[in-house]
């Protein structure tokens, strides 16, 4: 059946981009890959003690993922009474770098976040929908509390209550906040925005998500001042605001001085290479075969000696994402050929050529 499997790996985009809601299904705990607790198992410490905290490695590395798993719709360890608040940094422009442009944006999420007339229905029903899914294919149970990426209009029934009564709060206070933000008074703002939250018993921790793809993409040229503005923005955050949070640092940009003053005011989390990076990445495939209901598992797909080639692409560069893109080519490359059964070696260098001659 090993054909029969590359075929299903391409008809479900079993190993394509997946939506942010998916990651946590997706991922596989480095606690689990390395060994100890030091990853998920000491961010999930911090987030409940209220501890600042960078998740730092180069991209592709699975920033995204750690933090979507210890703190997103499926994780099973956080208490109620969190409510993590996923700030995306991805839709913002370069004058975010602003103090009152930055704290304007993190007081328009939030209000978004809560807006009670929000999602649609027909939205609303989507989002369960995935979620349901991806429960079912993860064999884990959508945790029932607040989560990241998660309107609070659609929080579980069982804190429907709290959640209605909290979103009736933050819309109340919303125009005061902003005239706070227009009066030159952001961090006033940001702070007032804390205690209604507490108000209603709960904890705020903040995640500042694609900080790293915000700081890549757009502004390379000019990477150097962009840090130095956002990272002063983060310092004042963790001046004036008194609850915690969490956000991306790849690593190179802890070379510059203005992130690794701040970064002493942070618990850094290193998310450590993998140790076996065959056996490792063979996990990493099984689960996203998985999920995606592809029958079989990553030896009905992968020869042995595919793996190993993947473990070397993974060597030079340390990025899963490149990993699983070249594997998902190799994939449809393999198919191209009728007489293999199993993603081997010389589709591993087709695919690896072409993106070479595409991206190059």
């Amino acid at each position: 059946m090993s054909r029969e499997a590359l075929v299903e790996i391409r008809e479900r985009n079993a190993l394509g981009i997946r939506h942010y809601e998916a990651l946590e299904a997706l991922h596989v705990p480095w606690d689990e890959l390395v060994g100890g607790s030091r990853v998920e198992g000491e961010l999930g410490r911090l987030a409940r003690s209220g501890g600042r905290v960078a998740v730092v490695g180069p991209s592709g590395t699975g920033k995204s993922s750690v933090l979507a798993a210890v703190l997103g719709q499926l994780a099973p360890g956080v208490p109620d009474h969190l409510v993590p608040v996923r700030i995306p940094m991805s839709v913002v422009e370069r004058d975010v770098i602003d103090s009152g442009d930055f704290a304007r944006h993190i007081v328009r999420q939030v209000i978004d976040w809560a807006a009670p007339d929000m999602p649609s229905r027909r939205e609303r029903e989507a989002l369960e929908a995935r979620i349901a899914d991806l429960s079912r294919r993860s064999r884990r149970p959508r945790r029932p509390g607040f989560a990241l990426n998660v309107p609070l209009s659609l929080v579980s029934p069982r804190l429907g209550t709290l959640t209605a009564g909290l979103a009736r709060d933050i819309q109340a206070a919303s125009g005061e906040w902003e005239t706070r933000v227009l009066a030159g008074e952001p961090w006033r703002a940001l702070a007032d925005l804390v205690e209604v939250v507490r108000g209603r018993g709960l904890e705020p921790f903040f995640v500042l998500d694609d900080t790293d793809v915000w700081l890549r993409s757009v502004y390379a040229g000019e990477a150097e001042a962009i840090v130095r503005g956002f990272v002063a923005n983060v310092r004042t955050m963790i001046t004036e605001l008194d609850c915690g949070l969490a956000l991306q640092v790849h690593t190179e940009y802890l070379e510059y001085p203005a992130m690794a003053e701040t970064a002493r005011r942070l618990t850094l989390l290193e998310l450590p290479r993998l140790p076996d990076p065959p056996a490792g990445l063979a996990r990493i495939l099984g689960r996203r075969l998985e999920v995606a209901g592809v029958p079989g598992g990553v030896a009905d797909a992968f020869a042995p000696e595919a793996l190993e080639a993947l473990g070397d692409v993974y060597g030079a560069a340390g990025d899963l994402r490149l990993v699983l893109a070249v594997a998902d080519e190799a994939v449809g490359e393999a198919l191209q050929d009728e007489g293999a059964a199993l993603v081997g070696p010389p589709a591993l260098r087709a695919a690896q050529a072409k993106r070479t001659h595409l991206l190059g």
